[in-house]
């Protein structure tokens, strides 16, 4: 069925507003805080990019309910999602996981147990370059299990900007240590600090 009859009355313009104001605060979103690791994905769902491409690759008119309704910040997501599924430290991450999970002793099946957790060994072990490599994912998992959703926000955004790359504990702990550092600054700060001083500098205060 049609959205045009669901909106009928003069509601079906409103629609399309309401919808395509959501796909817009989902780009900004993603615009924030992904932008110089994704920037050729958010680029090209543009909605005035992708609108093009897809009207040439369809043959869709410009009022088609397609274009209308196009979901450009849903699709933004699902392909820097799909990206991030495909990155070979989030693989990493995936396969450890499972040999994590597989590693608690069954006494009830051994050997199910012997063969599951000995297919997860050989899966992560591949998967990984070198032992600090291992290593390193291994302390990325934690901070990305911590309860803390500014420090799981930022590993995972850490995973996306490594992406193929192997890095080391300490390449890690380095940049651990600098997103502490900046943290600790921001919250040192008071609010007038963050919105600025428009006077400048008190010189006329007593002392």
């Amino acid at each position: 069925m049609s959205l045009r009859i669901l909106g009928a009355g003069g509601s079906y313009e409103k629609l399309v507003v309401e919808f395509t104001r959501s796909q817009y605060a989902i780009c900004h979103t993603l615009s924030l805080n992904f932008m110089s690791q994704q920037h050729q994905i958010i680029e090209e769902h543009r909605p005035i990019e992708l609108t093009r491409t897809l009207m040439q690759k369809h043959t869709w008119p410009q009022d088609d309910e397609h274009i209308n309704f196009l979901p450009f910040g849903l699709l933004c997501l699902r392909a820097m999602s799909n990206r991030y599924a495909d990155s070979v430290v989030t693989d990493a991450l995936h396969k450890h996981e499972k040999y994590t999970l597989g590693q608690p002793f069954k006494q009830s099946n051994v050997s199910a147990w012997i063969v599951d957790l000995q297919h997860a060994w050989t899966t992560w072990h591949k998967s990984i370059k070198d032992p600090e490599h291992m290593s390193a994912v291994e302390i990325t998992q934690q901070v990305i299990k911590c309860d803390d959703p500014d420090w799981k926000s930022w590993s995972l955004q850490y995973c996306l900007k490594v992406g193929d790359s192997a890095y080391t504990v300490t390449d890690f702990l380095e940049a651990v240590q600098r997103h502490d550092k900046m943290q600790t600054h921001t919250k040192e700060k008071t609010p007038l600090d963050l919105l600025g001083n428009p006077h400048g500098p008190n010189t006329h205060a007593r002392v």
